[in-house]
């Protein structure tokens, strides 16, 4: 799933790659894997799949969401099948799936901001809270304040990975050089299931190092 935002009722699902069709009844060690990818908005009242082709093959890869909403697909082998023993060509390169294509180069470490002080915990609602933060001024905009979730994996599957971009109030520059990013709370367990996220300051596509907040 995607990153929920706005006002978080869209959920986007994206699928990729995996085995040929007939590859298990087949036994085929060097058959070559999918590297196909469908995305689909569930809770769309039509929901269709959008398909969409990828420049390598790849099964068994493992999709983790970055701060920055960016997906990085890692890991996987670019034939055969699921199971030990059963795939063969492992994928050693990494490759970036930007849901809006927009990210810019993350890399400037100028544009990094480092959080000062942060809410020690969130509670659902309308509340707005307060994160501090410090960034070289002549490079600071396009916030956004993200809460990743706390996934576990196991085989190629990060179970309840979520990333929730929180609605921003405004950010306001005090007189120390410091930014007060206001946010809101999420609106319900149904957005953010209660538990400890990782929280994620973003300027200009570039991610804090994150704090951990829970939520309830």
């Amino acid at each position: 799933m995607l990153a929920l935002e706005g006002d978080y009722y869209m959920a986007t699902i994206v699928i990729y790659g995996g085995a040929q069709y007939d590859a298990y009844e087949n036994n085929s060690v060097n058959l070559l894997a999918q590297n196909s990818c469908g995305r689909i908005v569930v809770t769309d009242s039509d929901p269709t799949w959008e398909m969409d082709t990828m420049p390598l093959n790849r099964n068994m890869g493992e999709m983790v969401m970055l701060p920055t909403g960016v997906v990085v697909i890692i890991n996987g082998a670019q034939a055969g099948l699921q199971g030990f023993g059963l795939a063969t060509d492992p994928s050693l390169n990494p490759f970036l799936y930007e849901p809006d294509e927009l990210l810019g180069s993350a890399g400037n470490s100028n544009r990094r901001p480092v959080i000062v002080k942060a809410p020690k915990s969130v509670v659902y609602g309308s509340t707005l809270y307060n994160v501090f933060v410090t960034v070289l001024s002549n490079t600071a905009g396009n916030w956004e304040v993200n809460f990743a979730s706390a996934p576990y994996s196991t085989y190629s599957f990060s179970q309840g990975q979520r990333l929730v971009k929180m609605n921003i109030a405004r950010p306001v520059l005090e007189s120390n050089g410091q930014y007060r990013i206001v946010f809101e709370a999420p609106p319900s367990a149904e957005v953010a299931p209660p538990g400890y996220y990782t929280m994620f300051v973003v300027n200009q596509g570039v991610p804090s190092v994150a704090v951990w907040i829970p939520i309830s």
